[in-house]
């Protein structure tokens, strides 16, 4: 188990747990499997839905809905994009370089005090408050 129960969950964690079968996307729903059983807490934003959907749609269509009911069941906290945020992601969009939708995700971790992070994309390593997981070296 982590040292701390409270994460941010990353898009890539729900698109891998729904088209991969191999190793990462089966650890990727243990990893949701924790969030749905409180053993560990789940927070993300708003826009991650739009994220995995996205995703999603490109791969297989057919199952999108399906994908979305199933990711608004889950034991999972969305945090809504409002003005403080985005204020906050131009902050650190200018401060670390990151794409905007990334810098979203990192200022409401910032604004909401999230250290954890679970997510595969390296660009968040460039901020030093916040403690990136990836999916392999996550531990439940």
């Amino acid at each position: 188990m982590e040292e701390s129960s409270t994460f941010y969950v990353d898009a890539n964690i729900f698109v891998y747990s729904i088209v991969n079968n191999e190793n990462l996307g089966n650890k990727c729903r243990l990893i949701l499997n924790a969030i749905q059983n409180s053993t560990i807490v789940g927070i993300t934003s708003c826009l991650t839905f739009d994220e995995i959907l996205w995703s999603i749609r490109k791969i297989d269509p057919e199952s999108v809905i399906e994908a979305g009911v199933n990711i608004l069941n889950l034991n999972l906290k969305f945090i809504e994009v409002n003005k403080t945020i985005l204020y906050k992601t131009l902050e650190i969009m200018k401060e670390f370089n990151l794409k905007p939708r990334d810098a979203i995700h990192a200022a409401t971790m910032k604004v909401y005090n999230i250290k954890n992070l679970i997510s595969e994309d390296l660009d968040f390593d460039k901020i030093p408050w916040l403690k990136r997981k990836s999916i392999k070296e996550f531990k439940i």
